[in-house]
């Protein structure tokens, strides 16, 4: 009933954003570390993205670089947070001593595209053949009143 119950909430998780899987560019990110992957979806006119971080097999780095997220406009700024599925990663046993991420938090973090695609940002650790979901969604534009 466990594995029923997880796969009921990645599902409810993909109809959420499944139009956006309907016409998105995949992207993917070439890290420096071959123990890691970055892929992931961006809408065509760059509003939104879904990435996946992988951790492949066990790094020589620990924890992880930072990993630059593609296919974002570099002038807009981006609020980045997990998927939440992915927001608790203790529930997914996932929890290994790191310290917590300040954004891995379900308001995240406000980056420029540019940021995101020059320096990245730090992904949680992860053991091997583990994975979590994350989104950059455009930032609200704030008024000047």
């Amino acid at each position: 009933q466990e594995d029923i119950d997880k796969l009921a909430e990645w599902t409810a998780e993909f109809k959420k954003h499944r139009e956006w899987f309907a016409v998105d560019t995949v992207v993917h990110s070439d890290a420096a570390d071959p123990a890691v992957r970055l892929d992931g979806v961006v809408m065509p006119n760059k509003a939104a993205a879904i990435y996946r971080f992988t951790q492949l097999t066990t790094s020589q780095t620990y924890p992880a670089a930072p990993v630059r997220l593609p296919g974002l406009d570099p002038d807009k700024v981006y609020e980045v947070s997990p998927l939440d599925v992915s927001l608790d990663l203790a529930k997914q046993d996932i929890a290994n001593g790191q310290s917590p991420l300040g954004w891995w938090k379900a308001e995240g973090v406000k980056m420029t595209g540019r940021a995101l695609a020059t320096y990245g940002i730090r992904p949680p650790a992860l053991h091997p053949a583990q994975a979590v979901l994350f989104k950059a969604v455009l930032a609200p534009v704030e008024s000047a009143e």
